[in-house]
């Protein structure tokens, strides 16, 4: 179950939040949390935002790009995933105590409990034992990727040996092209020799008729 954390306003205003998770990705600390608030179709809202911590003074700031929200919604995505989860190495979980200043304006977002019951696993039990809990899961998702590694290898090789091949053949053809240009290029210089006798000729003939006249 999330654990429950206080939110401070600049108005000093004080209210109680549902922590999902906090992690550290790429030299910045981000925070997830709820209001149990549920749209109709069951979605719950939830804020994102960055934060730091001054002397165990937490502060919660707005997000700096649409970049960055793309990413943490990619490692919320890979959170719901055991397998995946299991690859982020570039994020780690932290510790936040209470109370957190809301200083800039979070991001809200709706999501599937399936989301975030997967963020929940993976900062309230931690990665060990979520690991642990689904082993089984994890160990065959691995099996089937190794298979699936397996078979895209021997189409590779398949396709290695008929290119392989094709490039036997053009090989080939290149040889007989080349040997044909080069008998080409013969004729032509046999033409080109027997133009020139018969330019003789016609020479040697026309002074013959001269000399008769």
């Amino acid at each position: 179950m999330p654990k429950t954390i206080k939110i401070l306003t600049s108005n000093n205003d004080e209210y109680e939040v549902k922590l999902v998770c906090a992690f550290s990705n790429q030299g910045n600390n981000y925070i997830i949390y709820t209001k149990d608030e549920k749209d109709s179709d069951n979605h719950v809202t939830i804020y994102t935002g960055r934060f730091n911590n001054d002397n165990n003074s937490y502060k919660i700031l707005a997000l700096e790009s649409d970049s960055q929200w793309n990413k943490i919604k990619e490692i919320m995505r890979k959170m719901s995933n055991c397998e995946e989860m299991m690859l982020m190495d570039d994020v780690k979980p932290v510790e936040v105590k209470s109370p957190l200043l809301l200083s800039e304006t979070p991001t809200q977002a709706k999501v599937t409990d399936t989301i975030l019951n997967g963020m929940d696993s993976y900062y309230n039990k931690k990665e060990e034992s979520y690991v642990l809990d689904n082993f089984d899961k994890i160990f065959a998702n691995l099996i089937n990727k190794v298979d699936n590694f397996d078979n895209v290898l021997t189409k590779i090789n398949y396709h290695k040996t008929v290119l392989k091949t094709q490039n036997n053949e053009l090989e080939k053809e290149k040889k007989i092209l080349a040997e044909e240009r080069k008998k080409i290029e013969i004729q032509k210089q046999q033409i080109k020799d027997s133009c020139q006798k018969l330019q003789e000729i016609i020479n040697s003939l026309t002074e013959k008729i001269k000399t008769i006249e």
